[in-house]
């Protein structure tokens, strides 16, 4: 049994991971509570984006981060 369900948002910006609730699923976890997480970003972006083709190659991302927020 599952003591507690953690979500996590959408975020404004997908440039950077949020370490918020795997921290605190280890906290949890090292304190005997069993707990989930569910990412909605990944929802979020598919739908936000929707049909868009996302096109942006790795090299593209390192050279200008800022970039993949054309897809906007």
């Amino acid at each position: 049994m599952i003591d507690s369900i953690l979500v996590n948002t959408p975020v404004s910006s997908p440039l950077h991971p949020q370490a918020n609730l795997p921290l605190l699923k280890g906290y949890l976890s090292a304190n005997g509570f069993r707990s989930r997480i569910i990412d909605t970003n990944i929802l979020f972006f598919h739908w936000f984006l929707g049909e868009k083709d996302f096109r942006l190659t790795m090299e593209e991302a390192y050279d200008n981060p800022l970039k993949i927020l054309s897809f906007y």
